[in-house]
């Protein structure tokens, strides 16, 4: 069973790979196994199943199951090669969860991020572009000549997506210098800020300070030389990728 056939509009998305082509895929924790569109599939051999299978959603809509294919499925560093079923499905792909429990895969509904190893995917939705938001300043702050502080401040809207990076502002009236910082979206942001100038600027609240950019995946790069360590015996002769 899965959330839906006709295309999934509250689901929880994230970029990846199906046989090498770009697509978007979608977390079903709701589907037993996985599911390919057969349109993602060219070229790829599709096997018939024995008996007549249909795959129902829980609204009660169902599609015939047209066969199963061995497909390539890429998320970020992850590389899986995988037996899923193959129906006509407005979706490119459903990871379900034969793949979530086999490699591990972790679903933090309140964060909105699968985690897998040193990785996290920020979860999206579909038909639903990440925009870049604005950062106002939420206190009125004192920015003294050749100094750094911290400002805080905060998105101006909700931007849908749970980390972005932040980037300076093109059109601020000050010329200070914003740290580029991956934060959570859903609080107040500390920025970091510096005037390389000898005057002081004041920064007022409700100010335009910054952006915030969306952010699909986040690499742990202390927890994975931990992993790396613990492994390095058996790592001999392994080509290391940078």
């Amino acid at each position: 069973m899965v959330r839906s056939i006709a295309g999934s509009v509250d689901s929880a998305t994230i970029s990846g790979k199906i046989n090498g082509r770009e697509s978007k895929i979608i977390i079903d924790t709701g589907a037993e196994v996985s599911l390919a569109r057969r349109s993602r599939l060219q070229n790829c051999q599709i096997k018939s199943v024995r008996t007549a299978t249909n795959v129902k959603t829980v609204t009660g809509e169902t599609t015939p199951v047209l066969g199963t294919a061995v497909v390539n499925v890429e998320l970020g560093r992850l590389r899986i090669k995988h037996e899923v079923l193959v129906a006509e499905i407005a979706d490119d792909f459903i990871l379900g969860m034969d793949l979530i429990s086999r490699y591990g895969l972790m679903i933090d509904p309140e964060q909105k991020i699968l985690r897998f190893g040193a990785e996290e995917f920020v979860l999206g939705r579909p038909n639903v572009e990440a925009a870049t938001v604005r950062l106002v300043v939420c206190q009125t702050t004192k920015v003294d000549g050749n100094a750094e502080v911290i400002v805080p401040a905060r998105v101006e809207t909700n931007p849908g997506y749970s980390l972005g990076m932040v980037q300076p502002a093109h059109d601020s009236t000050h010329k200070l210098l914003i740290a580029s910082t991956l934060v959570k979206t859903d609080r107040d942001i500390p920025l970091r800020v510096a005037n390389v100038f000898p005057n002081a600027v004041n920064i007022r609240k409700g100010e335009i300070i910054g952006m915030c950019e969306p952010v699909a995946r986040v690499l742990n790069c202390e927890e994975e030389d931990v992993e790396n360590e613990s492994k390095e015996g058996d790592t001999k002769g392994l080509e290391v990728n940078w």
